[in-house]
């Protein structure tokens, strides 16, 4: 759950974002260098401790002045995050009656006192407004509580995944506010260490123009000094900086991290990516990226250059201080001014993908060899870490099974608990059976050990299936899970316990069905064990490469061994088929989530109704959403956007406006894209009159237009042939803060064009060569039809774009195709 800046969870630290280690991580801890001890006592305004050792229930771990928590806030006992260590509300100031989050944590749990503390002082010295805040601090016997700035607009990951696609002025002002925060915290001596998307929440569920960005997650942040580097390997992966990883680096680090995120923000995919853990690794350390043209067409290059800027190798090269904010602010400035049309970026279904699967691909990273040295925080990492709390990563290794193994008989001969004919036999030889995966000896051995009434004890179970799991050996897996299963003297919790990752591996390699007649067989409830194991099905299906009728077959052996799928599950599925597209298998899919009981998110519901609008056009788009809304999701903003997009393509021109209608009457309030989609069609059909009347309604109804709006306007009046209309429009663009681009040009030429006003066609030309817009094939066919191919060629030369022989290297040839 995220509420409030906080994400609770049962299966990982719910307080991670304050620094509490709660769970049993396999990793570094955040201060584990001598050098990076948190300080001790305040500094900078920042609260007294005032720490005393006692019981941990009497420890006192913040100074709250005497005070209860309901002296000064009325407490709403609706929980709206809760985890293992504690609880959410929401509460409300008695005096201002404003509503904040008020996390109770409770001290048993805490295992790093002074760790926490540090983290309260940053917090507490922390005020700007692109920063999450804290406002008070109580404590009692039992509980500390942290009463802080309420946000409700969910991560900003979540949000550009929600939004379906993005333009290039709201990945700038996003940026901006990031920036202005990192900034603040710099000048201030704190580096933060662990920027991603993951750790910005906003402020409301507003659109980004008009809501705050907020940091949070203070667990990893250090008051540096200066011209003294940080040593401690502190950060997440594709986000860390490859000077973190040499274990030398100063404040510049979250610089490159917020590379990283722009990076992710505009194209939807991290800058450094590999199949491999030692892959990723390598080139974040080489700091190679590049552009792909296929994605990044339309991002400007002010955009480009400010993420070049921010993935400098170098620090000193890199925006790295506080000097540096002026020439920050003014890229981004200039990239907020000059994003248009090019800059209005739908994401592709394939980005989508690449955006969530970059996030699973964290997990796979997380488990490699490199993690032991790495301070990682992804929520993947950590709930698969709290899964495998029963397992030592040594242990996990291949090459030691030899060493185990003799290890396990000397301890087993010292306890007198190996059987008396498997002492007989040499119990080197029988536990070689283990070392050469021979199955039949393994079992017989194990089944006369039982016999001879010595069955295998709790930690021989333990090893031998933790030795299954390391060879990756679902036979082996099978065996030793039956032998738990059977043991008598084991408590069903601890069963459970040694047992689970064998009863998955046996389900990634034979099927869930066989797992469930295992557990069956073995006297317990198959339900208790798979029911939930939504997320496990989820790992199997991605593993899966045999195509869509391979992922069904996977999908119903888990649903009929009791696999209760959810919408991850569902959500997978359905991007997959739409990958193809197969709108057969979208179409099953979905009945099939339905009639499990998961109502397919909104989000999915939008790709779908506009991919079928491509291949059914607007008939089956409207039968799509009367099928989505009819299973009970809520459609929104973008869900009418494929509509109104579908009918605008429909032939009938009264169809956009009826859905635009409709989207109001269910409370939908429509974005800047809405409103260029109604203008589009409305300039396709001649109407300027139609087109304007859309732009004033955005107005009125406070939507900002941007680039693209004016340029739809002004297409429509080239296409109605109303010059004058045309130069005011025109105008319009340049007092509203744009800078015309070429496409603005062309539409203006156009209309002059169909007026027969060839001088004024001249005359604009040479403005555009005057103003650096550099004219595209559309210029010179319109100027063609204007003024004559001659003319062309001649005004080309004249303008130095066109040389005695061919083309200067612009638009890859097309101004010479277009003009001969």
């Amino acid at each position: 759950m995220k509420m409030a800046g906080l994400e609770l969870d049962e299966a990982r630290n719910p307080f991670e974002f304050l620094g509490v280690e709660g769970c049993k991580c396999r990793v570094m801890g955040c201060f584990a260098s001598k050098d990076e001890q948190p300080p001790k006592g305040g500094k900078k305004g920042g609260k007294k401790s005032g720490a005393k050792e006692g019981t941990s229930g009497n420890i006192v771990v913040i100074d709250n002045r005497g005070g209860k928590i309901q002296e000064s806030y009325d407490v709403d006992k609706k929980k709206i995050g809760e985890g293992s260590y504690g609880t959410v509300c929401v509460c409300v100031n008695k005096a201002t009656k404003q509503k904040r989050a008020v996390k109770a944590l409770s001290k048993t749990q805490m295992k790093n006192i002074e760790k926490f503390k540090e983290e309260i002082r940053i917090m507490t010295i922390m005020d700007h407004p692109n920063i999450i805040k804290l406002y008070e601090t109580f404590e009692d016997k039992v509980k500390v509580y942290l009463v802080m700035e309420l946000c409700t607009g969910g991560e900003l990951f979540d949000r550009i995944i929600e939004l379906g696609h993005f333009t290039e002025v709201q990945a700038a002002l996003v940026m901006q506010q990031m920036l202005r925060a990192v900034y603040y915290m710099h000048k201030n001596s704190f580096c933060h260490r662990d920027l991603k998307p993951e750790n910005f929440l906003f402020a409301t569920k507003e659109p980004i123009e008009k809501t705050h960005l907020k940091i949070i997650d203070f667990g990893l942040a250090f008051e540096f000094k200066k011209d003294v580097p940080m040593t401690t390997k502190a950060g997440t992966p594709f986000y860390v900086a490859p000077q973190v990883l040499e274990g030398k680096y100063d404040q510049s680090a979250d610089l490159w991290s917020c590379g990283v995120i722009m990076y992710v923000l505009l194209c939807g995919y991290p800058p450094f990516w590999g199949d491999t853990d030692k892959e990723v690794l390598r080139k974040v350390s080489k700091g190679q990226f590049s552009f792909n043209p296929a994605d990044w067409k339309n991002v400007s290059e002010d955009a480009k250059g400010l993420i070049r800027s921010l993935l400098k190798m170098s620090p000193k090269e890199r925006f790295g201080s506080c000097l540096a904010w002026p020439k920050i602010s003014q890229g981004l400035n200039k990239a907020c001014q000059t994003a248009s049309s090019a800059a209005a970026v739908a994401v592709s279904e394939a980005m989508l993908r690449r955006r969530v699967s970059f996030l699973a691909f964290a997990l796979l990273i997380a488990l490699g060899h490199w993690c032991t040295t790495l301070t990682f925080t992804t929520p993947f990492a950590r709930r698969l870490d709290e899964f495998l709390k029963n397992v030592e990563a040594d242990e996990l290794k291949k090459g030691e099974t030899k060493a185990k193994s003799a290890k396990f008989a000397e301890a087993g001969k010292a306890q007198k608990k190996v059987p008396t004919w498997l002492t007989e036999l040499d119990s080197s030889l029988a536990l070689s059976s283990v070392e050469k995966r021979d199955l039949d000896e393994a079992r017989t051995w194990a089944e006369r050990a039982r016999a001879e009434g010595s069955p295998l004890t709790q930690e021989d179970l333990r090893f031998f299936i933790k030795d299954a799991l390391t060879s990756n050996d679902a036979d082996f897996a099978t065996l030793w899970l039956q032998q738990l299963l059977s043991a008598e003297d084991i408590k069903p919790e601890t069963k459970k316990k040694i047992g689970l990752l064998a009863v998955f591996l046996i389900a990634r390699q034979k099927g869930f069905h066989q797992a469930r007649n295992i557990l069956a067989e073995g006297g317990e409830e198959p339900s208790h064990w798979l029911r939930n194991k939504a997320r496990w099905l989820l790992e199997i299906l991605r593993a899966e490469r045999g195509g869509l009728a391979a992922l069904g077959a996977l999908l119903d052996d888990a649903l009929q061994a009791g696999v209760e799928a959810d919408h991850g599950v569902f959500r997978y599925l359905l991007y997959e088929a739409l990958k193809l597209p197969d709108l057969a298998q979208v179409s099953k899919w979905f009945d099939k989530a339905v009639r499990h009981g998961v109502v397919p998110e909104t989000p999915i519901v939008n790709h779908i109704i506009g991919e079928v609008s491509r291949d059914s056009g607007l008939a089956g788009a409207e039968e799509w959403f009367d099928r989505a809304t009819a299973a009970g999701v809520r459609p929104n903003v973008y869900t009418y956007k494929y509509l109104i997009q579908a009918a605008a393509k429909s032939g009938n021109p009264e169809a956009p406006a009826l859905w635009f209608h409709k989207s109001l009457e269910a409370g939908v309030h429509p974005d800047v894209v809405t409103f260029n989609t109604l203008i589009n069609a409305a300039a396709k059909a001649g109407k300027l009159d139609d087109a304007v009347k859309w732009f004033n309604m955005a107005l009125s109804m406070s939507i900002r237009p941007d680039m693209l709006t004016y340029n739809m306007v002004l297409a429509a009046a080239a296409q109605a042939g109303d010059v004058p209309a045309a130069r005011k429009w025109f105008g319009l663009l340049l007092d509203d803060g744009f800078k015309p681009d070429v496409v603005s040009y062309n539409s203006l030429m156009k209309a002059l064009m169909k007026t027969a006003r060839t001088r004024e066609v001249e005359e604009l030309f040479w403005q555009m060569k005057a103003d650096s817009i550099q004219p595209d094939v559309v210029t010179v066919s319109t100027m063609r039809w204007a003024l004559g191919r001659q003319r062309v060629k001649e005004l080309l030369q004249d303008a130095e774009l066109l040389s005695e022989s061919e083309v200067l290297d612009w638009q890859g040839g097309q101004i010479a195709s277009a003009a001969a």
